[in-house]
């Protein structure tokens, strides 16, 4: 939980996060990392996370300052979220680096909290508009 400390605007969204990656890799990996580098085990944490993320949207409260980190765990959040899963795959980048990009534009200082529904959908829209993209 440690490695969290300032990713996210409060202890309990911390602790479903957390509890929401041991989880995941408790019932994948029961008997424990097993030949598994650490490298390995911290690349399938950062999957986990993205899932976990998206299984908790709403439920936890981030605190995101833009880094390069920042920016490449959120894209891999947004690769598997539902917002993208009627986007064609050639697209899903494309789509979230501009969704990102415009996500920064709105918060240069970056945020605390969720993002609102309303500013989700109109950038998302906007995203798709910009990339041609026909889908819901």
């Amino acid at each position: 939980m440690s490695k969290y400390d300032t990713d996210f605007a409060d202890y309990s969204s911390k602790k479903k996060f957390t509890d929401c990656i041991i989880e995941k890799l408790n019932a994948n990996y029961p008997n424990g990392k097993g030949k598994m580098s650490q490298i390995e085990l911290n690349k399938l944490a950062q999957n986990y996370g993205a899932i976990c993320a998206n299984e908790l949207n709403g439920q936890i409260h981030f605190n995101v300052s833009w880094s390069s980190s920042v920016g490449r765990d959120f894209k891999k959040m947004l690769m598997i979220s539902d917002m993208v899963k009627n986007i064609p795959e050639s697209k899903k980048s494309d789509f979230c680096d501009c969704f990102i990009s415009k996500l920064k534009k709105k918060f240069p200082n970056g945020f605390t909290g969720t993002i609102s529904p309303s500013i989700r959908d109109s950038i998302s829209y906007s995203c798709k508009k910009e990339l041609k993209i026909n889908s819901n």
